[in-house]
C-alpha cells in the first residue's frame, strides 16, 4: 500500500476530487512509528480499504484516522481551505471508536501533512480545521 509524506500537487491530480469537487481523503495510522499516511482513492470506500489494510485485525481499525483536506482553487490557484478528522463511513458501519489523544494526534500530523507541503492555505495560516468527536471514546 502506497503512503505519502508530503501533500501535493501531484496528489490532488492522482487522488484529489473523491466524493466531492476538491477533496483528497486519506488515512492517518497511529498504529505504526512513526505514523503512516494513506491516501483513499477514489474508487474505494474507507471502510474497504480498512478492512484491506487490517484484515483479520479489526482491533487496529480504532488507530485507522480518517482525515479530509478541502482544497479551493480561486484565481485557479489550489488552496486548502478545510480540514476534518475522525469521521467517515467506517466508525458508523464497524461501531468503531477513537480515543480522544488519538484524534488530536491525527489532526496535529493533518496539519503538518499540509503545512510541509506545496500547496498553501488560505492567508498563509496553519490551516484549524475540525476534529469530529461525533466517533469518540467516551473519556
Amino acid at each position: 500500500m502506497k503512503t505519502l509524506d508530503r501533500f501535493t500537487y501531484g496528489l490532488i491530480g492522482q487522488y484529489g476530487d473523491r466524493k466531492k469537487p476538491g477533496r483528497l481523503s486519506v488515512f492517518i495510522d497511529l498504529n505504526n512509528q512513526p505514523a503512516l499516511i494513506y491516501p483513499v482513492t477514489r474508487d474505494i470506500e474507507h471502510v474497504d480499504l480498512a478492512r484491506k489494510l487490517y484484515e483479520g485485525q479489526p482491533e487496529k481499525l480504532a488507530r485507522l484516522i480518517p482525515v479530509h483536506i478541502d482544497l479551493h482553487a480561486p484565481l485557479g490557484i489550489e488552496q486548502v481551505v478545510g480540514l476534518l478528522t475522525g469521521e467517515c463511513g467506517m466508525e458508523a458501519l464497524l461501531s468503531i471508536k477513537h480515543t480522544r489523544k488519538d484524534l488530536e494526534t491525527a489532526h496535529t500530523l493533518a496539519q503538518h501533512f499540509i503545512a510541509n507541503g506545496e500547496i498553501n492555505t488560505a492567508e498563509n495560516q496553519m490551516i484549524a480545521g475540525t476534529i469530529s468527536r461525533r466517533y469518540a471514546a467516551a473519556s
